[in-house]
């Protein structure tokens, strides 16, 4: 039995390894901007206030966020 991929593929990747706040989000907030309708952008970030910032970014942006442990795909 086939198995289906549940994830979907990253079209562009930002990576703000390192980065602390509001790097990770200034930073997606301007590639959001770039990106067009069925873009995925996957988020590479290590700060902890990411996981608490992002969905707030968000939630006044995009519709649909999926969490990768500490890893966040938009």
């Amino acid at each position: 039995m086939e198995q289906r991929k549940s994830e979907v593929e990253a079209t562009h990747r930002l990576d703000v390894l390192g980065f602390y706040c509001p790097v990770p989000v200034v930073k997606t907030r301007q590639t959001l901007h770039k990106l067009t309708n069925g873009d995925v952008l996957e988020v590479l970030a290590d700060d902890p206030e990411t996981l608490h910032d992002m969905p707030l970014l968000l939630n006044r942006t995009v519709t649909q966020l999926q969490f990768k442990g500490a890893l966040l795909t938009v």
